[in-house]
């Protein structure tokens, strides 16, 4: 896919974001629905990158499994004690209902690291390494991406630290790790099960 769909893919899912999410808080209270409205952006997420890749689950999965299990648990759990010390900013909307909570963040930190890690950041590295393979590394790709996936975090309106400066500069640097883990391992377990336990024990992100 060309650079320019990328861009227009992800412009189009901000804003789709962003009316599905304003329409789930206006009728926050009322049962299922705002919740299957909500999930609404998040199916795309999934369907595009097996849309775009075959064989999309063999070769997100297979590469340093072990490892990339043994990472996304310790980046997870270093995170969450992080901001248990140093920060007051989290939430656990779900403490009275953790079925629903641990289905909730599996679903949300699934589809986010398939779009954001698995596809955009794996396009952004493509168009680039045959030019600047080696000047830009995984990093710079890394800081790049992180920027797209603390700017979408504008459409959410859950949490109110995501709409100051401080939040969007929270959700970019934890990205930055979660695609640091991801260009590393080539396992989007890392990303996805780091991403899962912040979710779960934090509500963030």
């Amino acid at each position: 896919m060309n650079f320019k769909k990328i861009i227009l893919w992800y412009l189009f899912l901000f804003l789709f974001s962003f009316f599905c999410f304003r329409f789930f808080w206006l009728f926050y209270n009322f049962s299922i629905y705002p919740y299957i409205i909500g999930s609404l952006p998040l199916i795309i997420f999934i369907v595009l990158p097996l849309k775009i890749y075959p064989h999309f689950f063999e070769r997100e999965f297979k590469n340093n499994f072990f490892i990339a299990i043994f990472l996304g648990l310790i980046s997870g759990l270093l995170i969450v004690l992080f901001f248990r010390l140093f920060s007051s900013d989290f939430y656990g909307f779900f403490e009275n209902n953790f079925l629903f909570g641990f289905f909730y963040w599996l679903f949300i930190s699934f589809s986010q690291e398939m779009f954001f890690r698995a596809f955009l950041l794996k396009e952004i590295k493509r168009r680039y390494s045959l030019f600047l393979s080696l000047v830009i590394n995984s990093f710079l790709f890394s800081l790049w991406n992180s920027f797209l996936f603390s700017l979408w975090h504008l459409t959410v309106p859950f949490s109110p630290v995501w709409l100051t400066f401080s939040g969007l500069l929270r959700v970019f640097i934890v990205s930055l790790i979660w695609g640091y883990l991801y260009l590393k391992t080539k396992n989007l377990l890392s990303c996805f099960i780091s991403h899962f336990l912040v979710g779960i024990l934090l509500s963030q992100f």
